[in-house]
């Protein structure tokens, strides 16, 4: 006997709830701030505008929602609700007798009928055997099934749910992001120094890779002024050996040891040498800050005698003066400048600055010289990882799989009975195909028969 308690817990009004209730959490994850999709700062600042909102977000995990505790208990209610239904369905195809038939055909007995009504029950279980039908009955009725694998379809397309739900579960404990800026002609080691942010870390499985990466060349297209495409040709070897080399777009990403590297933002970097009491070594200096005259930034320029002075670069496409703003066109640096100023100090009263093509240079303090050879670009990339999704992915096709053959395989039933109808003997034979009424024509024809068999007083 199965509990009550299953049945409930089993029953498809509470998957229909429980369904729905997820679909209004993914409508409430794009209604409210979510930490996943919020910077630090811009949450920090919602917190700060709406409080109480803020707080009432967080106790109910819609904070994050497919990270929060209503999402997963939710999930855990639904994963439960399918092995309840699952096992119960198995449960009653084990133990299930005659279902009452859907479609019933009857006749008279014929009146030349010699035999017991049981003789013409055993006529029509011979038949029905040797077409291949499943019998059970008594006396009284013969109950003949042909089963599709219809109902291992809806198995397998509940086990689907199971398997999605388990890839759910695991892909926020093995995932990966975090950001990384690479120069062209710069090379870079997956580890934790390389990244500008990592906002997410696995709780099974290492972080980090080791893998090297090298982003060889970038490109950049225009048309009538607006940025059309931009792609990178980038390289990587992973610890095991394994190169990879591949032309990067957006959405098209490089995969190398288990993590995709997605091109976002572009912009200037500056190619310089800088030359402290005669030695020079080559520096790349990425230029965070978008003006509207190019690319700038301020770096921290080392002191021959120990320190360092501050230096403001600003990188333009093109020479302009002082109130000109950059072209359309700002990454086309078809005849750049480097725009230094050196900041005022202890030991100066006024900032000091110049402007210089490829191949000059300037005194950025004393014995320390900078010299601008040529403009690279640098590019940020997304790094993620979800070794988990593969799970996932394995439950939409079990989920395809199985609703093919739910809906293609059919489980056919005819039962025939002997009842006395006002007094008279009468065949009653019922009919059932499910889920599709694909089998009622040949089933129909089926029942006819032995309707013929029961009218005719003969076997034909």
């Amino acid at each position: 006997m199965i509990p009550r308690a299953v049945r409930k817990l089993a029953s498809a009004r509470l998957a229909i709830v429980l369904i729905a209730t997820l679909m209004l959490l993914t409508v409430l994850n794009v209604l409210f701030p979510q930490k996943t999709y919020f910077s630090a700062a811009d949450f920090a600042r919602f917190q700060s505008d709406a409080p109480d909102l803020a707080r009432a977000l967080s106790l109910l995990g819609l904070d994050v929602v497919f990270g929060g505790w209503l999402f997963a208990v939710i999930c855990i209610i639904l994963c439960l609700n399918v092995s309840a239904c699952t096992w119960l369905r198995i449960s009653e195809r084990r133990s299930r007798g005659v279902r009452v038939p859907i479609r019933t055909e009857k006749g008279l007995l014929a009146a030349s009928w010699r035999g017991r009504a049981t003789d013409l029950l055993d006529l029509a279980s011979r038949r029905l055997t040797s077409d291949g039908w499943v019998l059970t009955g008594n006396s009284k009725w013969v109950d003949a099934t042909k089963r599709g694998a219809g109902f291992w379809g809806s198995v397998v397309l509940h086990a689907s749910i199971l398997v999605i739900a388990l890839g759910g579960a695991l892909v926020p404990l093995t995932s990966f992001a975090g950001t990384m800026v690479i120069a062209e002609g710069q090379s870079v080691i997956d580890e934790p120094a390389t990244y500008l942010t990592v906002t997410r870390e696995p709780r099974i499985g290492e972080p980090f890779t080791g893998a090297q990466l090298r982003l060889e060349s970038m490109n950049v297209e225009y048309e009538d002024g607006i940025v059309v495409g931009a792609e990178g040709q980038m390289s990587a070897l992973d610890t095991e050996g394994d190169s990879v080399s591949r032309l990067v777009r957006v959405n098209h990403p490089l995969d190398v040891a288990g993590k995709s590297y997605l091109l976002q933002n572009t912009g200037f970097a500056v190619d310089a040498d800088l030359s402290i009491d005669g030695q020079e070594q080559a520096v790349v200096l990425n230029l965070a800050d978008r003006t509207p005259r190019g690319y700038s930034d301020t770096i921290e320029a080392p002191r021959a005698g120990g320190g360092t002075t501050p230096v403001r670069l600003e990188l333009t496409p093109v020479p302009l003066g002082p109130e000109e703003i950059a072209p359309q066109r700002l990454l086309s640096a078809d005849d750049p400048r480097l725009e230094v100023q050196v900041q005022a100090d202890s030991s100066s009263s006024a900032a000091t600055g110049a402007v210089l093509k490829r191949g000059e240079s300037v005194e950025l303090s004393p014995g320390v010289t900078l010299t601008f050879r040529e403009v690279r670009y640098w590019s940020t990339f997304l790094v993620r990882s979800e070794p988990a999704r593969t799970v996932v992915y394995l439950g939409f096709a079990l989920a395809v799989v199985g609703s093919l053959v739910r809906f293609i395989s059919a489980d056919r039933r005819i039962a025939v009975r002997i009842i006395d109808e006002k007094g008279e003997p009468t065949v009653v034979v019922g009919y059932a195909s499910r889920p599709w009424g694909s089998g009622y024509t040949r089933d129909r024809a089926e029942a006819r028969q032995l309707l013929r068999l029961g009218a005719e007083g003969e076997e034909s």
